[in-house]
């Protein structure tokens, strides 16, 4: 316990000094791999969707994901304790920022070979819900040549993270500006936003 809350603490301190924080081991091996097999079995199962953006949730060549929410209220084991991950970052956030954030989207993405997300923020224009994005990575045995790196645009220029298994990328929705590189072979997360409370639905989890 101790060694996760020293953890927290420099998440935080790299977040408030530069706005964002590469966590290894976020997710243990064992429990990445079972939300690995489950982001799977949705897409064996049809339940993925073209990823759609912005307020009026249109589909363009920005945006060349799949992906299928996951429910703020989980029934299934490893999304529970996926989502106990989120929870402590929330009340790590509450403790040290004193602010609330009380809402939660997640979903996991599929990238087919050669797919990308074209450099973007996570924030909505016009809108200030979310606060936090946590990605994290679903993908055993990745390296350098098979691609698919997340890049951030950084104050001190781009940075590439790529997405092995267990990785969590955190970083402040409305400042950081980022994109998804093509990859070689299929490419799973789950990307989540802890937010504020808003007064208006969410409206990404129909999609």
């Amino acid at each position: 316990m101790q060694a996760q809350m020293k953890r927290l603490e420099a998440a935080f301190q790299a977040l408030e000094k530069q706005g964002w924080f590469v966590w290894d081991g976020f997710l243990e091996d064992r429990l990445a791999r079972r939300l690995r097999a489950r982001a799977e079995h949705f897409w064996q199962m049809g339940k993925f969707r073209r990823g759609r953006t912005g307020a009026t949730r249109t589909t363009n060549a920005v945006r060349e994901d799949w992906i299928a929410w996951l429910s703020a209220s989980p029934t299934h084991p490893a999304e529970q304790a996926f989502f106990a991950r989120l929870a402590r970052l929330r009340a790590h956030a509450a403790h040290r920022w004193f602010i609330s954030l009380p809402e939660i989207e997640a979903h996991y993405a599929r990238y087919a070979p050669a797919s990308r997300y074209g450099r973007h923020l996570d924030q909505i224009r016009d809108r200030s819900e979310r606060v936090l994005t946590v990605v994290c990575y679903l993908n055993p045995d990745w390296c350098a040549q098979d691609g698919g790196a997340l890049r951030l645009y950084t104050a001190q220029g781009a940075r590439d993270v790529l997405p092995v298994l267990g990785r969590a990328v955190i970083f402040l929705s409305d400042q950081l500006e980022h994109e998804v590189l093509p990859a070689s072979r299929p490419r799973f997360s789950i990307a989540c936003w802890l937010r504020r409370r808003s007064v208006f639905p969410l409206l990404a989890m129909p999609d």
